[in-house]
């Protein structure tokens, strides 16, 4: 079985281990590059283009080191070569091997653009071209990205004729389907309501005939309450000679044999 110094061993590899990458991560999340989002770009013979790269980094930078690379199939070299001194000062350049570059960035409103000018480009030109940043503010940590130049003759137009026609055919099935909805809606609305129009008007016109007509259900069926025999006082010619019972303060009933 491993010893007690074993697994210590291993603690403290895991910690030294944990340690570095704590240290390293924010380095490595703090300093970015950005070439774009085209990965390729294309350019006429003969004319210009520029070269994009921006960097930011989240601590700040001082004595910020940047350089741009060329490469192809057969030769690699250093093109340009730069400093930033601070957040306020603009991009200075203290190499660069080819006189058709210039150096188009500034750090103005935090743009911190270090992109580069290409003139009179040639199909030589063609090609990978690297902008790499050094931050010693970082503990000198670097990175970079990279962007492909093809040069050629002349730049193909492309016709998008076919798919403004899709584009078109398939925006007016779509605007079709929605109007046919919303007229059916509105149709299946108006038929609603003149149902109910004429389901109130059928009411209106059967409950007048019954009232004049006085069948059942109407106003002329109803008569007026009929006493009840309780209620009513009955004929009695033998009782005082006036025909009629005398009231003795509660309703009597009389019959005679």
């Amino acid at each position: 079985m491993p010893g007690s110094g074993d697994r210590g061993a291993a603690w403290a590899r895991w910690l030294g281990t944990g340690l570095l990458g704590l240290c390293l991560l924010p380095v490595s999340l703090s300093l970015e590059v950005s070439v774009g989002k085209a990965t390729t770009i294309y350019a006429v013979n003969g004319t210009e283009i520029l070269l994009p790269c921006t960097f930011s980094s989240c601590f700040g930078f001082y004595d910020l080191h940047f350089w741009w690379t060329y490469n192809n199939s057969d030769t690699s070299r250093t093109i340009l070569d730069g400093i930033v001194k601070n957040e306020k000062s603009d991009p200075k350049v203290k190499f660069k091997d080819d006189e058709r570059i210039t150096l188009e960035g500034s750090i103005k409103e935090k743009v911190n653009n270090i992109s580069i000018l290409l003139r009179n480009v040639d199909f030589s030109d063609t090609g990978k071209y690297t902008c790499f940043v050094k931050n010693p503010k970082e503990n000198h940590a670097g990175h970079n990205a990279t962007i492909f130049l093809q040069v050629v003759d002349k730049l193909e137009e492309v016709d998008n004729t076919v798919t403004l026609i899709i584009l078109a055919v398939v925006g007016g099935v779509i605007g079709l389907l929605i109007f046919i909805m919303l007229v059916k809606k509105f149709i299946a609305f108006v038929l609603k309501k003149t149902q109910e129009k004429k389901k109130e008007c059928l009411v209106s016109s059967s409950g007048n005939d019954n009232t004049e007509n006085g069948l059942p259900g109407s106003k002329a069926e109803e008569k007026p309450p009929t006493k009840n025999f309780r209620d009513s006082v009955l004929w009695d010619p033998g009782t005082d000679g006036s025909g009629v019972a005398p009231f003795s303060g509660r309703k009597q009933v009389l019959v005679r044999m």
